[in-house]
């Protein structure tokens, strides 16, 4: 069966409507020529009807800035999104051409930023094509981006959409997972709506890029978690992929706790792999959050210039970057062993081995921050290692699992020994009575 033609004739949703439309557009756009416009609906010239107002630079514009009711501005509009759909090619307009003209008419005052986020809204739900979508999409987000504390929130429709299953705003900008020692991370609904649309990696880089730029300064949690999935796309705008790659480094050197199981693997990427190229300082820097102790940081800093050397060069607070590596220097410990002396700890983190007090705060710190669970046993100034998360899985790694196997393998063969023998004088008892 052959393909159904599209048709360019006018079809009224409601009667009159074209020419209604044409008289509110008329009425805010003094430039519209506005006999010409009916003339066109009078033929049934779709098409042209849609050139005309589209030529005319002041009747989109004043959908979004003149027509004082929001929804009889996003019915009318609604209209132009059918006429796109009636003409099909013939007017040569396109879905995204009309969703461009809204997000340049007029300023970006939070109040016109609402209405152009109503009237894309209109224009991706008529739209079908996914393409259309995506890049629509895109839009609303940049648009929201200009006020993400109003916009972007989680009861919002977008914001919700940037957050996974049953996830918060707030524990969203605290990682996204309750447990941060999870080795799956959380994934926001956007990037399951895009894996169900079958979306290229091309066209994710752009979104996810899009989504970084509206969080801003505002949500550096968030912000750093599109960051972390853009860098995994390819891109032909090569500039762009090595800026977020370096954006995406100096936001895992900044804050490598919240995002732990998702910055986990970081250095296995391609994107951060072409860092140590560009940038080596930042790459060993960024390999030593990942893998290294706060002695392997101390020397970093003392041999590349000091903390100002290094660390202001990508504006890193030295304060909270020596706190980051004490709790990620005790979760390397207690990776290696089940039981660690306070003494220790005290030297791993560089502190007085005759303050108890201090050395049990950053085990404390390492807790909270989710990364440990542990207890504190003050008697035997030992900590009792629960469960930590393990920063660097090599051969060393695979040895001190080798012995803990061995060790489980021998204790649960004492334990069957136990019972046999206890089996046996159970039963030799027995036939004895």
């Amino acid at each position: 069966m052959a393909a159904p033609q599209m048709s360019s004739r006018l079809v009224n949703v409601a009667e009159d409507a074209e020419l209604r439309l044409v008289s509110l557009l008329g009425e805010h756009s003094p430039s519209l020529d506005v006999p010409q416009c009916e003339a066109c609906i009078q033929a049934g010239q779709a098409a042209e009807l849609l050139k005309i107002i589209l030529a005319d630079k002041g009747s989109v514009p004043a959908l979004v800035t003149q027509v004082p009711d929001t929804e009889e501005a996003a019915g009318s509009f609604a209209l132009l999104v059918a006429l796109i759909g009636s003409s099909g090619n013939e007017a040569g307009v396109s879905a995204t051409g009309l969703g461009n003209a809204v997000m340049k008419a007029g300023d970006s005052t939070e109040a016109l930023c609402a209405r152009k986020l109503r009237l894309l809204a209109v224009l991706y739900n008529l739209r079908e094509p996914i393409l259309d979508k995506v890049q629509i999409l895109q839009m609303m987000i940049t648009v929201a981006g200009y006020f993400p504390s109003s916009f972007l929130r989680a009861q919002d429709p977008l914001g919700n959409l940037l957050l996974a299953e049953d996830e918060s705003e707030e524990l969203a900008e605290k990682g996204g997972s309750a447990d941060r020692l999870a080795l799956t991370p959380s994934v926001p609904r956007i990037v399951q709506l895009l894996d169900s649309w079958q979306i290229d990696a091309e066209q994710r880089f752009s979104l996810y890029q899009a989504i970084v730029a509206a969080f801003k300064d505002s949500a550096p949690v968030r912000k750093q978690r599109f960051l972390l999935l853009s860098i995994e796309c390819s891109s032909s705008n090569k500039g762009a992929v090595a800026t977020a790659a370096k954006e995406a480094a100096i936001g895992a050197i900044r804050d490598p706790i919240s995002l732990f199981p998702h910055q986990r693997n970081i250095l296995n990427s391609p994107s951060i792999g072409a860092v140590a190229k560009s940038e080596p300082l930042l790459f060993e820097l960024l390999k030593i959050f990942q893998e290294g102790k706060l002695s392997d940081y101390e020397a970093f800093l003392k041999a590349k210039g000091g903390e100002s050397g290094v660390l202001g060069k990508w504006n890193l607070d030295a304060t909270i970057c020596r706190q980051h590596m004490r709790i990620l220097s005790l979760c390397s410990l207690a990776s290696e062993h089940e039981e660690i002396p306070y003494d220790s700890i005290a030297e791993t983190l560089q502190i007085d081995s005759s303050s108890t007090r201090e050395v049990e705060a950053q085990v404390i710190a390492a807790v909270n921050s989710g990364l440990l669970q542990a207890k504190i046993d003050q008697l035997s100034k030992n900590v009792l290692v629960e469960r930590c998360v393990v920063r660097k899985f090599d051969m060393p790694q695979w040895k001190i699992l080798q012995e803990r196997l061995k060790a489980w393998k021998t204790n649960v063969g004492s334990i069957l020994s136990a019972l046999e023998e206890a089996q046996a004088s159970a039963s030799s008892t027995t036939t004895a009575t």
